[in-house]
């Protein structure tokens, strides 16, 4: 008999797993740590404030391998994200192993759909399971777009030389919202 314990769990922040198990985000089953799985997505899911200008985006548990083909975007004709029209991105990158960066652009008042496929791999797992099929969160923008209040720079110190080339990377931060 399966231990009832590592069947499930109540929330991930409320975990009643087993010492090895952790409970899924998605599901509320306890399962292995080893399970490749996404972890949390940007904006969060059901929210209806995201920033127009926001950055779409997910964490894996583990490094993310090929993500070709692997995402579908709905930009939805109305909260149920039924129907709308497929939204090709500009890009889908993960320069950090675990997390996978949507660029795409956002129009304003209007609920988004993205669907990972169940057949997303990861990097060092030969591992083909994410959840029982795919991951799914839909949110909504709002009328304005957000504006930074802050901008990092990285190097933030650099001796510049006129005969050569820099690369500096920046990165926007606005206020925090509810998404």
């Amino acid at each position: 008999d399966p231990d009832p314990v590592a069947a499930i769990c109540t929330s991930p922040e409320n975990s009643v797993c087993r010492d090895d198990l952790e409970c899924s985000p998605n599901t509320c089953l306890c399962e292995s740590p080893d399970r490749f799985r996404i972890i949390s997505a940007s904006p969060s899911n059901q929210c209806e404030e995201s920033c127009p200008n926001s950055v779409v985006s997910f964490t894996t548990n583990k490094p993310i391998g090929s993500l070709s083909g692997k995402v579908d975007i709905l930009e939805c004709t109305d909260a149920d994200c039924t129907s709308g029209t497929t939204i090709t991105p500009t890009s889908i990158t993960n320069t950090v192993p675990e997390v996978a960066v949507i660029d795409m652009p956002l129009a304003v008042n209007t609920w988004y759909k993205i669907d990972v496929h169940g057949d997303l791999e990861s990097a060092t797992l030969p591992i083909r399971e994410l959840h029982a099929g795919s991951y799914t969160w839909k949110f909504q923008t709002r009328s304005t777009q957000c504006n930074p209040d802050r901008v990092e720079v990285s190097p933030n110190d650099a001796l510049l030389y006129e005969t050569r080339d820099y690369t500096f990377k920046a990165r926007a931060f606005a206020p925090a919202d509810n998404c």
